[in-house]
């Protein structure tokens, strides 16, 4: 497995239990590197097993982020971050879902398919992990976050953050 990228949030810096979330980005970034490897070997073995890592390990931590971080970006109502994170979560589900379904026995059914949503998916964790590292995570600990509304500005998040729930 590859080594994990370095990320701007240092783990030390982190509240407790927030650390869980950077420690598991920061391996589902190696597991990333991985499949962007297999990608480009067409080793589809590999990629079927960088897909049930994220189904297994990946789709808890996201259902868990759900639960328990993303309804604090309601304390600073950031709306669209929320419906964003979302629904990347989403897409992350479906595309590893006809990854799996679109491999059998080491054989891929549809080269051309399965390589785009595997690109896809790849692109997709990688954007998703960067935004929760640079916006999510330092806005739950308190930090500055850019405005959503004007895209200049701060925002700033009161300590400690009160929950709500969008739907």
């Amino acid at each position: 497995m590859s080594t994990p990228a370095r990320s701007p949030v240092p783990p030390a810096s982190l509240q407790p239990g927030l650390a869980q979330w950077h420690q598991l980005h920061q391996l589902a970034l190696a597991r990333m590197s991985d499949l962007a490897n297999a990608l480009d070997r067409q080793g589809w073995m590999e990629v079927d097993r960088a897909c049930r890592w994220l189904h297994e390990e990946f789709r808890p931590h996201n259902d868990r982020e759900e639960r328990e971080l993303l309804p604090l970006l309601a304390a600073v109502d950031a709306r669209p971050l929320w419906r964003q994170l979302r629904a990347d979560h989403q897409e992350m589900g479906h595309l590893t879902q006809a990854l799996l379904h679109g491999h059998a026995g080491g054989r891929v059914h549809d080269l051309g398919r399965h390589g785009q949503r595997a690109r896809r998916l790849l692109n997709l964790v990688r954007q998703h992990i960067d935004t929760e590292e640079h916006v999510v995570l330092p806005l739950i600990q308190g930090q500055c976050l850019p405005s959503f509304e004007t895209g200049a500005g701060y925002l700033m998040l009161p300590a400690p953050c009160a929950a709500a729930d969008y739907d």
